[in-house]
């Protein structure tokens, strides 16, 4: 019996050994063979790279070092030599009419110990490279043995294209001890098989009474593995499915048919499978890894895995996956609302600081002025008149921005008058000329953009971020380019501020108007701005506000490494209604030659208002009143039909001032509330519900739209 079981495992193991040597010798020859031909390929790509009239004019001596054919293929060769995996040397060999080959150029630097200067005899040449040489094909030779080393090498030709002449060889050498460990690798899976199966074999024959049990602890394992709740999974190196549990199934929704037919990269989104080849490196290298990723399951939901993965062997990696996407959302909105808490603190901390600083400042810049106005009408010297100029209209920027500043954190209204906003885009850029220097500027204005109604300050203070937001991101490029356009649509006014700068990536558009985030400075990552540029996080934060604040919208376009358009288009507002308008207005049953106060501390805006209710088709009769006391005392002396009140008004009485002393004595006269103001938006519901007679325009406001609230109000009574 003992004899009968010797005799099996012998023969056995020496048919699996055979088979096994076979396998590994056969692996052995093929990964060869194909490193060969990959050798060769990529050899015969950089020979087809290299300039063969550069070659043709290369001499083969040391008067080549200096010229520019030598320089340029060296720093070529050097380039391809980094980018090529494992190649040790690239280099070009010349063969002279006596047979002796020599260098012309090789990659490595000067002060290198292995470096070749050009016409270096190459005494080491082996019989089977001046086969290659004599035989004016390309060829792989080796290992070959020479003063650099053991190598395996690949030449390839390089001919004159018209006379058919080979002028050089292009040699690239591989280590031998590279080399052999690559066939090593590709022969390690035949030689696990083999040691496997002797292992079985003795296994199977030396233990035989364990069988039925190994059989029952191997059903118990799967039936573990197939009842848990986690997603279990096995892949090879290249990421292909293996093997699946049923929970994997559920979690992906394929069947397991499907997954074992699928690499694991594709269930992976495209910007999530680089930390999915990361995470296997890591497993790769320190037998296990975990971490969180994107997965698109067979109904194309997006989810979030949580996924521990460890190390079975050099080809087989075993996978814990769990469907965390319910946490990590309920985690994300946790993390969103503290950092908006913590925002809202940040600026309620930036207004008290603005209020603080904003009556010094503005008291600062009042003395500047006034002596600056005082210095302007003394003085005859128009070159210090021009400087005097200058910082006039500097302290006016000054008193805007310190406006601004206060209006961002405290919501303030913005003051709106009619201007060309050609004029106040020129204006910009000629305020910010210094730092506009070297830079081409391009505008592109067309004809017949109306004027727009606005506050002046905070479409100024909005194009200063933006054009300095475009200074900022060319200050790398060579040729730097800000193109300034407008145009004009029916009903918006339209302007681009574009640049060919260094772009903003995509994963970070949807975040550039967040307050406090900047990519400039220290989070500046990836060498997009000169060093000295920092950046506060809030300027995109102020133009979104500005814009939305006047009823526009703002659209970025951005490629990184390409450039940024920013596109933003504010309503035009009409000083009177056109033709169209009024046989629209006078379709609907028009109420007309009523008594209205116009409440309105703006003359550019109570002008308007002015002209469009006194005018046809409406033929109202409206007083003005440009403070809450002048309403006041209007409303007390005369009778009106309707009030249209502006809610942030200048002096101590208020819009909300103005309300409650009308309702005093008369609790049903229409009111139209005329505001933009944040505050006041949140508190006009509550006041609409148990005040019927209350309407609200949002500022700006079209003409149309401001004569039909009039008109429905007055319908009421």
């Amino acid at each position: 019996m003992i004899k009968n079981i010797n005799r099996k495992i012998l023969i056995s193991s020496l048919l699996v050994l055979t088979v096994g040597v076979a396998s590994m010798y056969w692996v052995a020859q093929s990964a060869d063979k194909h490193l060969r031909e990959i050798l060769l390929e990529q050899a015969r790509i950089v020979a087809q790279a290299i300039n063969v009239q550069r070659v043709a004019s290369l001499s083969g001596s040391e008067n080549d070092l200096s010229t520019p054919a030598y320089i340029r293929i060296k720093s070529q060769l050097s380039l391809m030599r980094n980018a090529i995996h494992q190649c040790r040397f690239l280099y070009l060999l010349g063969q002279r009419v006596d047979d002796v080959v020599f260098f012309f150029v090789d990659s490595l630097p000067v002060n290198s110990k292995d470096y070749a200067p050009p016409g270096l005899i190459y005494d080491e040449v082996s019989d089977s490279s001046l086969h290659i040489f004599a035989s004016k094909k390309e060829g792989i030779t080796g290992p070959v043995t020479d003063r650099w080393g053991v190598f395996i090498t690949a030449l390839v030709p390089i001919s004159d294209p018209q006379t058919k002449k080979i002028i050089a060889f292009l040699g690239m050498d591989i280590n031998v001890a590279d080399w052999n460990k690559k066939i090593l690798y590709d022969c390690l899976l035949p030689f696990v098989i083999t040691l496997f199966f002797l292992l079985l074999i003795l296994f199977l024959i030396c233990r035989e009474q364990s069988i039925k049990s190994s059989r029952e602890s191997e059903k118990k394992f799967k039936n573990y593995v197939e009842s848990s709740p986690f997603g279990i999974f096995i892949v090879d190196e290249k990421g292909n499915c293996i093997d699946v549990n049923t929970a994997t199934c559920k979690v992906t929704g394929y069947s397991k048919d499907e997954l074992l037919k699928k690499n694991i990269l594709e269930m992976i989104p495209l910007e999530d499978q680089v930390i999915v080849k990361k995470h296997f490196e890591l497993v790769a290298n320190n037998g296990s890894a975990s971490g969180s990723m994107h997965f698109i399951k067979k109904n194309k939901a997006k989810k979030i895995w949580l996924v521990d993965t460890v190390k079975l062997s050099n080809t087989r990696f075993l996978g814990f996956i769990n469907d965390i996407t319910k946490r990590d959302r309920r985690k994300k909105e946790k993390i969103k609302i503290r950092k908006i808490i913590a925002e809202q603190k940040k600026l309620a901390l930036v207004g008290q600081i603005a209020g603080k600083i904003a009556h010094d400042f503005n008291n600062v810049l009042s003395i500047i002025m006034g002596n600056t106005e005082i210095a302007l009408i003394n003085c005859k010297d128009e070159k210090i008149k021009k400087i005097l100029k200058l910082i006039f209209e500097q302290t006016i920027r000054g008193k805007n921005l310190t406006k601004n500043l206060v209006a961002f954190a405290k919501d303030q209204e913005p003051k709106q008058e009619f201007f060309r906003i050609n004029k106040k885009i020129d204006l910009t850029l000629s305020l910010m000329k210094r730092d506009l220097q070297g830079i081409e500027l391009i505008r592109e204005y067309k004809a017949g953009v109306p004027e727009l109604f606005a506050d002046p300050g905070m479409i100024e203070h909005a194009f200063v971020n933006l054009i300095q937001n475009s200074i900022h991101a060319v200050s790398l490029v060579k040729y730097p380019k800000i193109i300034s356009r407008i145009y004009s649509t029916d009903d918006n006014i339209c302007i681009e501020i574009e640049d060919n700068g260094c772009g903003i990536s995509k994963n970070h558009l949807e975040n550039i108007f967040e307050p406090s985030f900047t990519l400039k400075g220290s989070k500046d990552t990836i060498g997009s701005y000169e060093k000295e540029i920092k950046g506060t996080g809030y300027g995109m934060t102020n133009v979104k506000k500005y814009i939305e604040q006047h009823k526009g919208s703002i659209s970025v376009e951005s490629e990184l490494g390409t450039g940024t358009k920013i596109t933003i288009s504010l309503p035009i507002i009409k000083k009177e209604l056109i033709n169209k308008e009024k046989i629209e207005i006078q379709r609907e049953k028009m109420c007309v030659n009523k008594s209205i106060l116009l409440v309105e501390d703006e003359t550019e805006i109570s002008g308007v208002q002015y002209k469009i209710l006194s005018q046809e088709p409406c033929n109202h009769k409206v007083d003005i009143a440009n403070d809450g006391q002048v309403a006041m005392d209007l409303f007390k002396r005369n009778d009106y039909d309707l009030v249209s009140l502006d809610y942030a008004l200048q002096g101590k009485i208020h819009g909300m001032d103005v309300y409650n002393h009308i309702r005093i004595t008369d609790k049903t006269i229409p009111i139209l509330f005329i505001s933009g103001n944040i505050e006041f938006l949140e508190s006009i519901k509550e006041l609409k519900q148990k005040d019927v007679n209350v309407e609200h325009l949002s500022k700006p406001c079209q003409s149309k739209d401001y004569v039909n609230s009039i008109n429905k109000l007055l319908k009421k009574m």
